[in-house]
Formats: structure tokens, C-alpha cells, sequence
């Protein structure tokens, strides 16, 4: 990939993509940030390594080169604060405003979004094309769309799979596979509220919300990514399932000592 530097490689795991390694090491590192700031006396001594996990994930996500990574984990990290201290959020929120107002005035902005543009140009310009490939294809297939792996061979001259998930389950599986998704996504989500609503401790519903701050990640990149069938989606969704039924395990074990 093209740097202000050079030309750099992508650092990456075992037989993994960039923006996969990207995506799980910025969902880890957005964890141990929230569990970094928490208070004092719920830490116990462990604030420095847990803010020093958040610093060597974040370099982790910085050397595969992964600008869907970068964008995810800087927007999780800055979403971190206004639950963390919400009631200093409105300071937060306006210091964050008037940062972005200088940098927007100043054309840094501007040139920070033509500097990781050009670092790849030919991908981003790729992936526009791919997207409206997508739309094209659930408009000749809106109800159930293609098929899984449809994508390939409908007029796709790349040969590749959507990089948006979202447009993904559009294209493929049409407005059924929407509903089916969204009703998944539905259900985790209303189970996730009301067990914080439901909490037994403040660590069960500490652990419920940097499981929901630490899915920015996934959230975010499969904006532009093709995450639907890699394995750490299930995961995510597997382990946030389990801390809810840990939970509901905690609230049944308060209720039988009471």
C-alpha cells in the first residue's frame, strides 16, 4: 500500500485479510479501553495494563493498513468517553465539534481523508463500482435475491464479492434475507437491553456495554467490508449470547440466595 513514507506491506495474520485482522484486533482493543477508564476501585491496580493492551491493538490495527479499520477503531475510541464519564459528554461532544470545525476550516481534514484515500485509490474506486453492482442486482431480484455467491457472476466483470455487507444480504438473499437478518439483530439487541436494564452488578452491566461499544467495530465495517461469513461475526454474535445467558445465570443465582 502507497504511504506519505513509501510503499509499506500490510501487515497481517495467518491466511487472514487486513481488514479482518483489523476488525478483531480493534474489537479487543476497544474493550480494554473501556475497562481501562473505568473507576479505581473497580480496577485494582490494572488500569496500566489494560490502557497498554489498548495502545499495542491500536499499533496492531495501525501496521495492516486496514482505512475501514482505522475509521472503526477511532470512532469506537471516541464513543468510549461519552458512556464513560456521560456527564461531562456534553463538554466532550462540544471540545470534539470544535476540533473537527478547525480541522474542516483549516483543510487538514481534508487533506488527512486525500492522504488515506490515495494510499489505495484503485480499491476505494473498485468498491464504488462493486456497490452499485449491488443495487443493480437487488433490483432484478428484490425478494430473495441471487443466491448467495450470486454476486460473482452477475455482470461482475471484477469476479469478487461485495465489499459492504449490508448491500451483501441486499444482493444475495433480497428483502427475506433483510428481515431475517434484522430480526436477529433485533432480538440480540432487545435481549441486550433488557438484561441492563435487569442488571445484577455493576461488572455485568460494565461487561454488556463494552460488549455493544466494542461491536462499533463490526458495525462500522461492513460498511466496507465483506464480513458476513467470516468467522469472528459469529463469534461476536456467540459471545454476546453467552453474556447475556451469564447473566441471566447471575439474576437466578440473586434470586435463590434472596
Amino acid at each position: 500500500i502507497s504511504t506519505p513514507l513509501g510503499t509499506m506491506p500490510r501487515c497481517t495474520g495467518l491466511m487472514l485479510h487486513p481488514n479482518q485482522q483489523s476488525n478483531v484486533l480493534g474489537a479487543v482493543a476497544l474493550l480494554a479501553l473501556w475497562f481501562g477508564c473505568a473507576p479505581r476501585e473497580r480496577l485494582s491496580g490494572k488500569r496500566i495494563w489494560l490502557l497498554g493492551a489498548y495502545l499495542l491493538l491500536c499499533l496492531g490495527v495501525l501496521v495492516t493498513f486496514s482505512r475501514s479499520g482505522w475509521l472503526a477503531l477511532g470512532v469506537g475510541s471516541m464513543l468510549v468517553p461519552i458512556f464513560r464519564w456521560h456527564r461531562l459528554s456534553v463538554w466532550y461532544l462540544g471540545g470534539l465539534s470544535l476540533i473537527g470545525l478547525v480541522g474542516w476550516q483549516s483543510g487538514l481534514l481534508e487533506l488527512a481523508f486525500a492522504t488515506v484515500r490515495d494510499m489505495n485509490a484503485s480499491s476505494a474506486n473498485f468498491r464504488w463500482h462493486i456497490d452499485h453492482l449491488a443495487w443493480e442486482a437487488f433490483t432484478t431480484a428484490p425478494w430473495f435475491g441471487l443466491g448467495v455467491g450470486g454476486i460473482i457472476d452477475f455482470n461482475n466483470p471484477y469476479h469478487l464479492e461485495i465489499h459492504n455487507t449490508y448491500l451483501q444480504i441486499l444482493a444475495e438473499m433480497g428483502i427475506a434475507g433483510c428481515l431475517a437478518f434484522g430480526l436477529l439483530a433485533g432480538v440480540i439487541g432487545m435481549r441486550l437491553l433488557s438484561r441492563f436494564r435487569r442488571k445484577v452488578s455493576v461488572a455485568d452491566g460494565e461487561w454488556l456495554i463494552g460488549l455493544c461499544l466494542a461491536s462499533t467495530m463490526l458495525l462500522l465495517q461492513n460498511m466496507v467490508a465483506m464480513f458476513l461469513w467470516v468467522k469472528f461475526l459469529w463469534v461476536w454474535i456467540a459471545l454476546i449470547e453467552a453474556s447475556i445467558l451469564v447473566s441471566l445465570r447471575e439474576e437466578e443465582s440473586a434470586s435463590l440466595a434472596a
